[in-house]
């Protein structure tokens, strides 16, 4: 029980610790219009959802059912083939290139584990059509924008995965 009590803890603060970090760093004038990088995001760029998978993991083992793990596996899997794809591919819109090269840099989901399984992934072909989609955004962004240089892409390739 100590060690789920103590996931749920440590969930808790993953989730909670860094959405409270990035809500005083919007706070300053200086913030406007960049991409948070700071604190925990700085070992993933979704540590908050980490947090959340450490939680329902603790609440899992608390519940002494095979049946409750359905439920971490179940969310994890969300973030990982919907949600993270999905935020990425807004926060590349949003952010553009200050995003692209923080993502290239750090981890997605678990801090120093997650890159290595996402390109494993990703080569499996399993999130191939997230990359595309995020490759065409990145493209109509700088299209857009008039701007030839498509180094972007590049990131956005790096940072999902080969296609």
């Amino acid at each position: 029980d100590w060690v789920a009590v103590a996931l749920v803890l440590l969930g808790s603060y993953l989730n909670s610790g860094p959405e409270l970090q990035r809500w005083q760093w919007k706070k300053k004038l200086s913030s406007k219009g960049h991409c948070y990088t700071g604190g925990l995001f700085r070992y993933a760029t979704h540590i908050n959802y980490f947090g959340d998978s450490v939680l329902l993991a603790g609440w899992a083992i608390l519940a002494a059912s095979i049946f409750a793990w359905g439920i971490p596996i179940f969310v994890t899997a969300g973030f990982v083939f919907f949600h993270i794809p999905a935020l990425d591919t807004y926060l590349l819109k949003r952010y553009g290139q200050e995003f692209g090269n923080y993502a290239s840099k750090t981890a997605k989901l678990i801090p120093f584990i997650y890159k290595p399984l996402q390109t494993i992934l990703s080569l499996s072909g399993l999130l191939n059509p997230t990359i595309h989609q995020t490759a065409r955004i990145a493209k109509r962004h700088f299209v857009q924008a008039g701007k030839k240089d498509y180094k972007i892409m590049e990131t956005v390739v790096f940072c999902h995965g080969m296609p």
